[in-house]
């Protein structure tokens, strides 16, 4: 029978609460809620498990970074490998990043502006079209 979030959830909503709706990278999530630059193969498993079970209850949000831009020299992050024909293929690196989860009156007001958005593209493709 669960007792509540553990020592990793609570260290994470606590953490999610104080950055606002900025997005964190799950790299720099788990360093930190280990406070540590390295951290081992195992805190990084502890904090995506818990960042699986915090976004299946709702509390958190998470998504998927693909190319992400570094913010040292403002360029797309990317890794090459050979493809299947023997040409090197760029890839994008991928991130998943969590942020917190919107209050009623965010989510109400960003589902109005997504609404005022597609009527305004569906004007501009009516007198393109």
């Amino acid at each position: 029978m669960s007792r509540g979030h553990g020592t990793v959830q609570r260290a994470i909503l606590d953490y999610v609460a104080t950055i606002g709706d900025e997005e964190i990278l799950m790299s720099k999530l788990t360093a930190a809620v280990f406070g540590t630059d390295s951290p081992t193969e195992s805190q990084r498993v502890s904090v995506r498990r818990a960042v699986r079970q915090l976004s299946q209850a709702g509390l958190i949000v998470t998504g998927t970074a693909h190319g992400w831009t570094n913010a040292f020299n403002n360029e797309a992050r990317y890794y090459w490998r050979v493809s299947s024909r023997g040409r090197m293929q760029e890839v994008p690196i991928t991130e998943h990043y969590v942020t917190r989860k919107p209050t009623p009156e965010e989510a109400k007001r960003r589902e109005a502006a997504s609404r005022a958005a597609a009527k305004r593209l569906a004007a501009i493709e009516r007198r393109i079209g």
